[in-house]
């Protein structure tokens, strides 16, 4: 069998891998999967709660998601997500707003904005977690 499980880890492996004779080692990166999706899932429902509260300047006006990387294009003057025009560009090379035609060269990126957004996002989901903090504790002060 493959090394065990390193102690760091802070779950131990499911018994139905164990009772399987899967190598230690594939329960690790099996658990180390597990552990990124976890996290990837919890920052995107934090994005979609982010997305509910934030200005609607933050907000990418084609999938209603919480921007990362704000772009102008040029000629219809609207402030897009740079992801979400990407792909759009792949399928159909024109700007969604005015039909003219549009490269990812074309679009010019919104620093101010970005550095604005990342601000806002980290003040919010800091409220968010004092907040929680706050919710889980009882009149005395101790923890539920």
């Amino acid at each position: 069998m493959g090394d065990p499980i390193p102690q760091h880890s802070s779950r131990k492996p499911p018994l139905k891998l164990r009772k399987l004779y899967v190598p230690d080692d594939v329960i690790h990166h099996l658990m180390e999967i597990s552990e990124l999706a976890e996290k990837a899932k919890t920052s995107q429902e934090d994005d979609e709660l982010l997305a509910d509260r934030a200005p609607s300047k933050y907000v990418d006006p084609i999938l209603g998601t919480l921007m990362t990387e704000p772009v102008l294009l040029p000629s219809s003057n609207v402030i897009v997500d740079r992801s979400v025009i990407a792909k759009h560009l792949l399928s159909d090379p024109i700007d969604p707003f005015n039909r003219q035609p549009l490269q990812m060269s074309d679009v010019i990126p919104q620093h101010d904005l970005t550095n604005e957004i990342m601000k806002w996002r980290t003040e919010e989901l800091s409220k968010i977690a004092n907040a929680s903090s706050i919710s889980s504790r009882n009149v005395d002060g101790s923890v539920k």
